[in-house]
């Protein structure tokens, strides 16, 4: 899909905003991202804020969020989990169909990250600590 948005939309890739990744229409997953899309709270923002009463995140619209064209953005804890479990989902989902996947669900490193993640108990879930960076997975 390129290494930038442009580029993917002129490849036919789709955003999928659960992952903040552009990939190829045969490894998007059309149903895990209506799911994602029902929950109106997921959010994005510009800067990190762990106390949301001294640092209030500085918010993207839900429309920039979902566009595909921002380089990286802030979410809160309970969104990079949610990721997390969507991620897994993907991976369990191609493994189970024997459809293609892309690199950045297959990755047994991010696996572990988000195993990890899960057994964190310590993080407010609506903390923006954590950070997305575009992805251009190779299907």
């Amino acid at each position: 899909c390129g290494d930038n948005p442009e580029t993917a939309r002129a490849m036919g890739c789709r955003f999928e905003v659960h992952n903040f990744a552009w990939v190829a229409p045969e490894c998007f997953d059309e149903g895990l991202t209506a799911e994602w899309d029902e929950d109106t709270t997921w959010s994005f923002s510009r800067t990190m804020s762990e106390d949301l009463e001294l640092e209030p995140p500085d918010l993207y619209s839900r429309e920039e969020g979902y566009s595909g064209d921002l380089v990286q953005a802030w979410v809160p804890w309970r969104q990079h989990i949610a990721h997390c479990a969507f991620v897994i989902r993907k991976y369990a989902r191609a493994v189970e169909s024997g459809g293609p996947m892309d690199n950045w669900t297959a990755s047994v490193h991010h696996m572990d990250h988000c195993v990890g993640n899960f057994m964190r108990q310590d993080i407010p879930m609506w903390t923006y600590n954590s950070v997305l960076h575009m992805k251009y997975p190779v299907c």
